[in-house]
């Protein structure tokens, strides 16, 4: 099994109901390729994890790198991994807006994913690290992850 972790900006900023589609299509895209991961959105800037087959993995990515609303795609992380870290995630999904409001196992509260960071972090303490980096953006959060 495969991981990559990269970092993104939105190209143009997304209009309302753009991340709500594009989530619509990577979930579909992901669950026919056996995809597991994480999207996290804040001022323009995503953090992204997807773990899967390599060869999976490989095309999603080359998806991502071709997609226009995408610039300065930055990979941090392109690993052989023994276990997911979001097995039941087709895509989670985190952004500020969503700061407290539970939307189950597609749409993760940012505060649950601060409560999985002890697990990430046994798991992978790479992306433990990546996802407190990105939480220390959000000025109301960062002080809950240092």
């Amino acid at each position: 099994m495969r991981r990559i972790m990269y970092f993104s900006a939105a190209r143009p900023l997304p209009e309302p109901g753009q991340l709500d589609r594009l989530l619509a299509v990577s979930r579909r895209n992901n669950a026919r390729d056996g995809i597991t991961g994480m999207l996290m959105y804040h001022d323009g800037g995503y953090l992204q994890i997807l773990e899967g087959e390599a060869e999976m993995i490989e095309a999603c990515y080359g998806r991502i790198g071709g997609d226009p609303s995408h610039r300065h795609l930055l990979k941090i992380m392109d690993a052989e991994v023994e276990e997911r870290l979001f097995g039941e995630w087709s895509m989670g999904f985190a952004r500020p807006e969503d700061l407290d409001r539970d939307g189950g196992p597609e749409l993760r509260a940012l505060k649950q994913v601060i409560a999985d960071l002890p697990r990430i972090k046994l798991v992978d303490p790479r992306a433990a690290t990546l996802i407190r980096a990105f939480f220390k953006t959000l000025p109301e959060y960062a002080h809950k992850v240092a």
